[in-house]
């Protein structure tokens, strides 16, 4: 029974990963119907959680952030540190596309505080990348370098390329607003 569930679950993820959201939102919707089924009430949450993140990839930000509200006080009351910050992550992400940098400031700086608690380095410094963000668009420029030097760190520590090289960039835009062209080009 748990398999089943799990395996409609693992079928979503790349599903939605390669924009199949129809095929991909059947799929955590059939791992939710049977862990309710079978009572699985834990997997219930996680698969209302995989739902969450599709409707955010799918640009429902609304029904996104209800549902993440949702399952973040589920996993507040379950213990689930795990999935508690990352609900907070997944918000403030979407509120950086919503440019509502404030309230992505206040999610990212959380998660970032929640992750270093639990010693999650990689989540950690994907919040403080998002905290920064957040104080780029809130025009906290110098706010903004520190904290992209503090997830650079970290990342750096977990051999993270790809996020080094994407919080480079965001220094160099950070660099060409200060008209500080020779940091920005480096």
């Amino acid at each position: 029974q748990r398999s089943a569930v799990l395996i409609y679950q693992n079928l979503g993820y790349p599903l939605g990963r390669l924009d199949r959201f129809e095929e991909a939102d059947a799929m955590y919707e059939r791992a939710e119907q049977l862990a309710i089924q079978f009572g699985m009430h834990e997997l219930v949450v996680q698969a209302g959680y995989n739902r969450a993140y599709l409707f955010f990839l799918r640009g429902l930000y609304s029904k996104a952030l209800q549902s993440f509200a949702r399952v973040r006080a589920h996993f507040r009351e379950s213990g689930s540190q795990l999935h508690f910050g990352l609900c907070d992550l997944d918000e403030a992400e979407i509120y950086l596309q919503l440019n509502i940098a404030s309230d992505a400031s206040t999610l990212a700086r959380r998660a970032s505080e929640h992750f270093k608690r639990i010693g999650m380095v990689y989540e950690e410094a994907k919040a403080l990348a998002y905290l920064g963000v957040a104080l780029m668009q809130m025009n906290r420029l110098t706010e903004a370098l520190e904290t992209f030097h503090l997830s650079q760190q970290a990342l750096t520590s977990e051999r993270n390329d790809y996020w080094i090289a994407v919080l480079d960039l965001y220094r160099a835009d950070v660099y060409l607003v200060l008209q500080r062209y020779w940091e920005a080009h480096s």
